[in-house]
């Protein structure tokens, strides 16, 4: 049994996320978990030889102390999480639209978006080793996820970013 710390206050960091796509710039910290993004740093000569999966949900386990305060009491796992990555977009954009530090283009199949699991990961890979990190819970994606709209070839597409300078 996983002890769970209700109580601890995980500071607000004012960083809005945005979604791009279906929700044309709407700011979606409301659904994520503790209305926060995460960063996350991975070692790169991990010994143990883990999946960037894993240490990202590790990384994320450890910034929240396994303080999971919208109301779940599962912790936060590999298994329990579905996990999407991207790079960062913003180096590869017109001028024009470089006011993004980052930019992604995340995307799950329907299957993978109706998933049962706890939780939901996107990450955005910034540097080597730096992670941009959205955490939803398996309700509050479902909520983002009416906001979405199914591709043809049933898929979702995400393009979460935050204002910036790259």
């Amino acid at each position: 049994m996983f002890k769970f710390l209700k109580n601890i206050n995980i500071p607000k960091t004012n960083v809005k996320i945005f979604e791009n796509r279906d929700l044309k710039g709407k700011i979606i910290n409301e659904y994520l978990v503790n209305q926060n993004p995460y960063e996350v740093v991975i070692d790169l000569n991990d010994q143990e030889k883990r999946s960037i999966n894993q240490r990202l949900v590790e990384g994320i386990s450890k910034i929240l102390n396994d303080d999971i305060s919208d109301g779940t009491d599962k912790k936060l796992t590999l298994e329990n999480t579905e996990i999407s990555r991207s790079k960062n977009y913003v180096p590869t954009m017109p001028d024009q639209l470089k006011e993004w530090e980052w930019h992604s283009w995340n995307v799950l199949t329907k299957k993978k978006a109706n998933s049962d699991k706890a939780y939901f990961l996107f990450a955005v890979k910034l540097d080597e080793d730096r992670y941009a990190c959205m955490l939803f819970t398996n309700e509050k994606f479902k909520e983002l996820l009416n906001e979405k709209k199914l591709t043809p070839d049933e898929r979702y597409f995400f393009y979460f970013a935050k204002k910036g300078h790259y």
